[in-house]
């Protein structure tokens, strides 16, 4: 009787080395491709709801405060004594006679990086507040409101910012000179000597406003 060949099954192949190590390289490329924002959002998700509104509020906490930091720097530093706003001027202007102080007035933009400039290096100054002690010290920006840009076209300074010394009725407003004739910025000490010049330098017209240099020595 003849016999039945046996049936043979077909060995399995060997495992492809290089197939798997070829994968398991990709795997360790995508590991090594992943960022660490991507970890954070990875992290969070596998967190439970309250750790995550945890995190989501300390996050919006530094956001805000790097946001407080640039919008300080921009807007410069604080000027101690220094009233503000057409509120306050109208104030002081309403009630000025002839025993009224002198009245510095600080005209200035919003932005404006000159402005930012002279306020730390000249308005904080410890010789320019000196000057200023027995002032009424007034500052408004200009570009703030309607009613802060209405005093600004009053005085009509050619740019900003722009610094107006009044004395007492009915004298003058004078505007004091911020640069030299080579148009750069005067020192401290030069600002100075121009503010008790604003004050003490006779008048060549009684009322209204004696821009810069109109009058200026």
């Amino acid at each position: 009787m003849p016999s039945t060949p046996r049936s043979s099954k077909k060995a399995k192949p060997a495992p492809d080395s290089t197939r798997s190590t070829t994968r398991t390289l990709k795997k360790r490329n995508f590991k090594r491709k992943s960022t660490p924002m991507a970890d954070l959002l990875e992290w969070i998700v596998s967190r439970n709801p309250l750790q995550m509104v945890i995190v989501v509020a300390i996050a919006l906490t530094l956001v805000g405060f790097t946001i407080g930091l640039v919008v300080n720097a921009h807007r410069g530093p604080d000027l101690p004594g220094w009233r503000v706003g057409p509120q306050a001027y109208a104030q002081v202007m309403g009630g000025r006679d002839a025993s009224s102080p002198v009245l510095a007035l600080y005209l200035y933009e919003d932005g404006c990086q000159e402005c930012r400039t002279f306020e730390r290096d000249d308005l904080t100054a410890p010789a320019m507040q000196r000057t200023f002690e027995n002032f009424d010290l007034v500052r408004v920006d200009v570009s703030a409101d309607a009613s802060s840009s209405a005093i600004g076209q009053i005085y009509a300074p050619k740019h900003y910012p722009a610094l107006f010394i009044l004395r007492p009725p009915p004298h003058p407003a004078r505007q004091v000179h911020l640069h030299d004739a080579s148009h750069d910025w005067l020192s401290t000490q030069a600002l100075v000597n121009a503010c008790n010049w604003a004050v003490t330098w006779p008048d060549v017209a009684k009322g209204g406003i004696v821009n810069s240099g109109e009058d200026q020595p």
